[in-house]
């Protein structure tokens, strides 16, 4: 079986190098430490299995999972991360990933979810809870994943209240309305879970929206 690792953590790569090795049907044939590096590397190597970390530079790992689905739905791609919060199972999934493992788990588990998903079986971490297998297996969770998404247009708004921008000055550069730029802040706000302009910012820089 052929792996692909993609992992910005050279530790990390090093140690999922050597846990694969000591398995005699495993063959890490590529290694990229980014989406981007991921992608090329996928379009140049044939592999059965990608374990995919989420934070990474120039591409995390769900976007990069997207592409890749993209240009090979058949290729199983196992997030190897250590977000534990719904929302990254939730969009990992709809991302299509296979499957959804932490850094911290034992070897027999990675053994295991990596020969689940090779045989068409979708995996998920024991503690990963039944309340969020349940809303993966229904797909109950989407419209609100969407409705959660923040828009190119909600983008420039958090880009211009960065500079420092008030309603007016933002509603005269990006030529629309007052009123409308109060909606799409209080949209951000609630997306983002911020209490304020700095909040916004620092949520934002969090998540790389900026």
């Amino acid at each position: 079986m052929k792996i692909i690792l993609v992992d910005d953590h050279n530790l990390m790569m090093f140690g999922l190098r050597n846990i694969l090795g000591t398995v005699p049907e495993f063959e890490v044939v590529g290694e990229a430490t980014n989406g981007l590096e991921a992608i090329e590397l996928f379009s140049k190597i044939s592999a059965d299995v990608i374990l995919m970390d989420i934070n990474m530079p120039e591409l995390n790992g769900i976007e990069t999972t997207k592409k890749i689905k993209a240009i090979n739905e058949d290729i199983k791609i196992i997030m190897l991360t250590t977000h534990d919060e719904e929302q990254y199972v939730l969009k990992a999934d709809m991302a299509g990933a296979d499957g959804y493992l932490f850094k911290n788990c034992e070897k027999e588990e990675l053994i295991e979810a990596i020969e689940s998903v090779h045989n068409g079986v979708k995996y998920y971490a024991k503690s990963i809870s039944k309340d969020i297998i349940e809303k993966i297996q229904q797909k109950s969770y989407i419209k609100d994943i969407l409705d959660s998404e923040i828009t190119k247009r909600e983008i420039d708004i958090i880009k211009a209240i960065a500079e420092g921008l008030n309603n007016k000055e933002i509603a005269a550069k990006l030529f629309i309305s007052d009123r409308t730029v109060n909606t799409h802040r209080t949209n951000i706000m609630q997306k983002l879970n911020a209490k304020n302009s700095v909040d916004i910012v620092v949520k934002a820089l969090e998540k790389k929206l900026i």
